[in-house]
């Protein structure tokens, strides 16, 4: 069985997807936006599956990416 890992969006993060839906809504119709945002939601869930796919933030490189996965992992249970 694949473990599943929570995936947490920050406030700031949740500002920048606003913005970005709120953008593309204005500049190009709520339908693309909609679509758009959908794909960042997948994007985001998928990484419950697979939390080493993808960036690592610059301020945690330092931990490691398999530190990162333990330390977010711990506060899950």
């Amino acid at each position: 069985m694949t473990r599943r890992f929570e995936v947490l969006i920050g406030a700031e993060a949740e500002r920048d997807i606003e913005e970005i839906y709120r953008y593309i809504a204005e500049h190009d119709g709520i339908v693309n936006a909609a679509h758009v945002l959908a794909g960042i939601e997948e994007a985001c869930s998928s990484l419950a599956g697979l939390p080493l796919r993808g960036n690592v933030p610059r301020n945690c490189r330092n931990w490691g990416s398999r530190n990162i996965v333990r330390r977010i992992s711990s506060h899950i249970g």
